[in-house]
């Protein structure tokens, strides 16, 4: 499949969608989600301890739950969440992604399925 050009959006999460341009950041490999106020925070602070996950600063990754943060596509996730990771290159951090409600959204599970469908999901 041919590159997109620049100014072409991406997503890189579905079949015929192209992926991002050279040096795509590592795809989520891990989630967290679960019920507010059911430490699902506290779980990801301490999860974001181990020097195998990169994680993002924000409370919450809502690239999944937000129609406007997924139309933008991946590349301006990572670049919000997780600017200063690694591309996806083997022995690299894996990204480490917290939003309690995705649960909640069938589309959200429907786009992180789509984005990697072996990406680990920990409620």
């Amino acid at each position: 499949m041919p590159r997109p050009t620049q100014g072409t959006p991406t997503h890189g999460t579905g079949p015929g969608q192209p992926y991002d341009p050279p040096n795509t950041p590592a795809p989520i490999r891990a989630m967290l989600v679960g019920a507010p106020k059911a430490g699902t925070t506290s779980l990801y602070r301490y999860a974001a301890q181990h020097p195998g996950f990169t994680s993002h600063p924000q409370r919450e990754l809502s690239y999944f739950f937000s129609d406007d943060e997924f139309q933008r596509g991946y590349y301006a996730c990572a670049a919000k969440y997780y600017p200063d990771s690694p591309d996806d290159r083997p022995g690299q951090a894996i990204p480490l992604a917290k939003h309690v409600f995705t649960m909640y959204s069938p589309d959200a599970v429907d786009r992180l399925k789509t984005h990697n469908p072996d990406a680990l999901i920990f409620a």
